[in-house]
Order: structure tokens, then sequence, then C-alpha cells
């Protein structure tokens, strides 16, 4: 009869055993995935961050090409041809990749560029429609600095550092349009 007793708690033992075994083996099997889905998740936000940074220094290249030299002069900006725009506008889901991995002073920064990076955009758009263009120096120049700021803490995200070599090549204007912007606030 013990041993009868005996064969059964090692049954039930045994059944035990192998579901804990089972179950540990699941949570393992979770764990991993988790990590992979936030490796993963690191990687879509650091490759979106470059895109972004990409795309935003892109934009700030087409300013000084196109639109800081005529403000420093006094004239209105023709801007650029359409063939030559920048598509940074980033879908909301990648949007939220970047935001999830940044941190709230980085985000405050990106968020701030984009909202600048509209109100050029629009300015851009009437200027095409006929409509007289409405870029201050003082507008340009807070718009081009909150610009870099953003490309700076995508670069941050992304892991990467971004390049401004061509401001070095319109130097000159920067720091009139600078000048210029300064005095509009005194």
């Amino acid at each position: 009869m013990i041993l009868s007793v005996s064969a059964g708690a090692a049954t039930v033992i045994g059944a035990v055993v192998g579901a804990l075994a089972a179950l540990l083996a699941e949570l393992l099997r979770q764990v991993i995935e988790l990590v992979r889905g936030q490796r993963l998740d690191r990687r879509i936000s650091r490759g979106v961050a470059k895109v972004w940074s990409k795309s935003l220094c892109d934009f700030d290249e087409l300013l000084c090409r196109y639109v800081v030299r005529q403000v420093v002069e006094g004239r209105p900006p023709t801007w650029w041809p359409p063939a030559e725009d920048v598509d940074i506008q980033i879908p909301l889901d990648d949007m939220k990749h970047v935001a999830a991995a940044a941190s709230a002073r980085q985000w405050k920064e990106i968020d701030w560029a984009q909202t600048h990076v509209r109100t050029l955009r629009a300015a851009c758009v009437e200027s095409r429609n006929g409509e007289p263009p409405k870029v201050r120096a003082r507008d340009l120049w807070d718009a081009m600095c909150q610009i870099k700021k953003a490309t700076l803490k995508l670069a941050e995200v992304g892991a990467e550092e971004p390049g401004f070599e061509w401001r070095d090549k319109y130097d000159a204007e920067l720091k009139r349009l600078k000048q210029l912007a300064e005095e509009a606030v005194t």
C-alpha cells in the first residue's frame, strides 16, 4: 500500500514539476519575446530619428540656400522650386516611436521645431499662390535655431552626429540674419 501511495504521489509530483517546467519555459519565452520587441522598438526609434534628423537638415539647407540671403537683403523670399522640396512629414506612428524614445526635453525641442517648419512651409505655399511672403528676419532666425536644436535632439535619439556643413558656406548671411533678428527684439 505504501508503494501504491508513493507511486500516486510520484505521479502527482511529476505532474506538478512538469507543469512548473512548462510554466517557466513559457515565461522565459515571453521574456525573450519582450526583449526582442524592445530591441526592435529601439532600432525603429533610432532609424526614424535619423531619417527625421536628415529631413530637418535638408530643410535647413534649403532655407540657407534660398531664403536667408533674400531676407537679409530685405527682399521677399522666392523659396525653392517644388522639385527640390523636402518631405519632412513624419507618419504619426513613426513620431510615436521617437516620442517614446525621447526624453521630455528632447521631445519639446523636436515638437517646437515642427511648429516652426509648418509655419515656414505655410509661408512658402502662400507665396507660391501669389500672396506676399510673411517671413521676417526674427521669425526665420528663431525657426532655424529651433530646427538645429531639434536636429541635435533627434541625433541623440538616433545615436549619431548630424552635420551642418552647409551653414559654413552661408556664415556671413546667417550672422547678418542673427543681427537683424536681435535688432528686431530691441
